[in-house]
């Protein structure tokens, strides 16, 4: 059998797209078995910061 694929998540200031993507992705067994890396940039301002908080709670949160 191959190695699973890895998986690059981009996740931003959505923390809903985020949780909604995760959980999904997280039902899929071959998801889990290889490397996973989710990357999120900083707010562009401070505007921003809030949004792009929830959304790395989430990842905290569910990402394994």
């Amino acid at each position: 059998m191959k190695p699973a694929a890895p998986i690059a998540i981009f996740v931003y200031k959505r923390a809903e797209h985020a949780r909604r993507m995760l959980r999904s992705l997280l039902q899929n067994p071959l998801a889990l078995q290889g490397p996973m890396r989710i990357f999120c940039d900083g707010p562009r301002g401070d505007h921003e910061a809030d949004a792009v908080a929830r959304a790395r709670a989430v990842v905290r949160e569910l990402a394994p």
